[in-house]
């Protein structure tokens, strides 16, 4: 007749009566609707008929389990749940061995390998109990109430006979038998055998107290009577759980060397992760500052303009923010803690006598794909320098709490609260975690990290960069008609004025300190043209983008790179020397004077009266070409203390690159003038420049002189009369 009526609680009908309107037969008994009785609400769901036939355990995914009326052969929803629930909990609570026996057991016939039983039981006992409470419409409480009614219905009443379910008729009838005695009474009102349960628990409670602490007088006939007991006080697995459970382990630091390291460093080790945002940072500035920054310009530039300027703030400000909170928790110890520490873990590490199991996989590890060989049963950890590391290779250590999943409560009565951990696995996992792919900090030369350069002090921090060059890379002179493209170019950079070539020849200069730094670790072919090595690199594509750059660069190859570098520099370097700060403008002395034009050939260079022993002296081209370079290239940061000497520097064991190669070294240590300090340095640039003028002048003069006297007057013959 269409008439619509509700069942409650978990949907199956268990009473019966006659329809108002039409008087036929509603409901049912036993979770069985009457005939002529369609439900209305969501479909059952049933599962496939290979898994209604399948015997044994078989998998499920956790996805195909979420439907709240899910249902297998004869089960109701709330059955199959209950039924389901309690099977997972049997699995999860046995030991690992028995857990990984059952679900590897040929006979289960599963169809799926579970790499992780205890995960897969979780996942499994958590759906099923969100959806019986959404069956049952009740809270938390309320369905533990119900389950251990059921429970405590098994233990009161229990199935005496033992079969085996070998068959589907044997299974089936298991089922119908469980669910009549066990399930079916304590569902129909499930809040009504909660509140019953719950009032016996009141009743018997000095007993239930006595049996959860475990100190009630129990036998073994009570043990066999009331096993498995509803209730148990257990132990909570923590860090500090596991640590007090080191400490009392006999040979705990003989057996377990690593685990024992660990304990030692552990708080330490949480540290050496904040190298990674310090490290990244460091790298982001360098490669968007570096030689294009001003040391003068880097004392008033704040973060905040920097950002405005650049053009994905959001990327920079993220990395900003996470080294500030990195910088703000180690600021105390200073990177160079943070790296020794790394660095004095590793060592302990390798001090670790040869064999601990743990430790296997750094007997040899592969690096570069290829194994390396080593003496067997040494460990081996790879050394990196600190600027070039990833981020992998940095000990990232955050206590995980997953390693506690190995462990085991005692099942010892009265022992409920104490844990066994195997530590075989929990320190074969963090000797992993902690040393896979790590490394061994080095620093660059004396520093951590590349000291950061500034514009126009290439050579502040690589004082030698032009010698290693020419000796990856034999370098040559620039002809002024290499080829057409570039012959306006040379003319322009050897003009006096670079300006109308080139807007902003400092940019070009900072370019090609860029290029210089980039050789010096990745060289090529000296024959190979600039251009062609720019677009073979990606982190040069920043100069390939520069369009006078690719003008002054066109036709020429990496064995020009250095002669254009100087031929630039010496241009800029005109202009720069005028701005030179006063503390190195002092005034030289006449004796001064006097020292200079005893070591500097002021003569021989232009061919004036030179005479043999002016060719053991300075050509007064080379000394000023040096001075000139001195002051653009150490100079103008003004890091240099004025009384520094000059001949330490420029005259000393080791030759900076500021001479011209061709002039001998014997010569400059011998004739450099050994009393002129950095604050002299201008002015002796200045007299140097006057004597180089006076030279050409006088030249210039001699040459007239010679050419006037060397012209003569034709004679004419007088004729005799006759």
């Amino acid at each position: 007749c269409g008439y619509k009526y509700i069942v409650g609680e978990c949907g199956g009908t268990m009473q019966e009566s006659n329809c108002p309107r039409c008087g036929h037969r509603i409901g049912g008994l036993n979770h069985t609707a009457n005939p002529g009785n369609t439900r209305l609400d969501a479909q059952v769901i049933n599962g496939s008929r290979e898994t209604i036939a399948q015997l044994g355990y078989v998998y499920e995914s956790i996805e195909s389990r979420k439907y709240i009326n899910y249902r297998l052969r004869d089960l109701t929803p709330v059955f199959y749940r209950i039924l389901h629930l309690f099977v997972h909990i049997l699995i999860a609570s046995a030991s690992d061995a028995d857990r990984h026996d059952f679900f590897n057991n040929p006979q289960q016939q599963n169809n799926e390998i579970i790499q992780e039983p205890l995960v897969y039981c979780q996942s499994h006992i958590e759906n099923d109990w969100q959806i019986l409470t959404r069956l049952f419409d009740c809270d938390d409480e309320t369905l533990a109430f119900v389950l251990h009614s059921i429970l405590h219905s098994i233990s009161e009443n229990p199935n005496e006979e033992i079969i085996r379910l070998d068959t589907i008729e044997k299974r089936r009838a298991w089922e119908n038998e469980f669910a009549q005695r066990y399930i079916n009474p304590k569902v129909v009102n499930a809040r009504r055998t909660a509140t019953d349960f719950q009032k016996m628990i009141k009743d018997s409670q000095r007993t239930l107290e006595s049996e959860i602490n475990e100190t009630l007088d129990i036998d073994e006939r009570y043990q066999l009577d009331f096993r498995p007991r509803i209730w148990r006080r257990i132990g909570k697995t923590s860090f500090e759980n596991l640590h007090a459970f080191c400490v009392g382990y006999p040979n705990f630091t003989t057996e377990f060397p690593f685990l024992s390291l660990f304990f030692e460093y552990q708080e330490q080790l949480i540290l050496v992760k904040n190298l990674v945002p310090i490290v990244k940072f460091s790298r982001i500035l360098s490669s968007m500052l570096c030689y294009r920054l001003k040391r003068s310009d880097a004392r008033n530039l704040t973060f905040e303009r920097f950002l405005k300027n650049n053009e994905s703030p959001e990327d920079l400000y993220e990395a900003f923010e996470n080294f500030t909170e990195a910088w703000n928790s180690v600021r105390e110890h200073v990177v160079q803690f943070e790296s020794n520490l790394q660095n004095e873990f590793l060592q302990q590490v390798l001090a670790i006598e040869p064999g601990c199991p743990s430790l296997r996989f750094l007997e040899g590890q592969f690096i570069n794909n290829v194994r390396r060989h080593v003496p067997q049963h040494q460990y081996y950890i790879e050394s990196l320098a600190l600027s070039e590391v990833r981020p992998k290779n940095i000990i990232n250590y955050e206590w995980n709490s997953k390693l506690l999943s190995y462990s085991q409560r005692s099942l010892e009565l009265g022992h409920g609260q104490e844990l066994q951990y195997e530590l075989p696995k929990i320190e074969a996992e963090l000797a992993y975690s902690l040393l896979f792919n790590k490394f061994h900090l080095n620093k660059n030369d004396s520093h951590w990290l590349d000291v950061f350069p500034y514009h126009l002090e290439l050579f502040s921090t690589s004082r030698t960069i032009l010698s290693e060059i020419r000796e990856l890379i034999p370098q040559e002179q620039i002809a002024t008609t290499y080829n057409t493209s570039s012959r306006l170019t040379f003319s322009g950079l050897n003009s006096v004025n670079m300006v109308p070539v080139f807007d902003n020849p400092t940019e070009l200069l900072s370019e090609l300190e860029i290029l210089l730094c980039f050789l010096r670790r990745i060289s090529g072919n000296r024959e190979m043209e600039i251009v062609d090595y720019l677009n073979k690199w990606m982190r040069l594509s920043a100069l390939t983008e520069n369009s006078q750059f690719q003008q002054m660069v066109s036709g020429l190859r990496l064995k020009h790179v250095v002669a254009l570098y100087e031929l630039v520099e010496e241009k800029i370097a005109d202009i720069e020397i005028e701005h030179l700060s006063d503390k190195y403008k002092a005034r030289i002395s006449q004796n001064l004077k006097d020292e200079i034009n005893a070591g500097v050939d002021f003569e021989q260079s232009y061919g004036i009266g030179s005479s043999d022993k002016n060719k053991l002296k300075i050509p007064q081209g080379a000394f000023a070409l040096v001075l000139k370079r001195f002051m653009f290239r150490y100079l103008s940061s003004e890091m240099y203390n004025p009384n520094e000497v000059l001949a330490d520097y420029l005259a000393g064991d080791t030759l900076i690159d500021c001479w011209p190669v061709w002039v001998p070294d014997n010569v400059i240590r011998d004739k450099f003038p050994k009393s002129l300090l950095a604050a002299n340095i201008y002015d002796a640039y200045q007299y140097t420049i006057q004597n180089v003028k006076k030279a050409v002048s006088h030249k210039i003069n001699s040459g007239r002189q010679k050419e006037t006297s060397s012209r003569t007057i034709p004679r004419r013959r007088n004729r005799r009369d006759g």
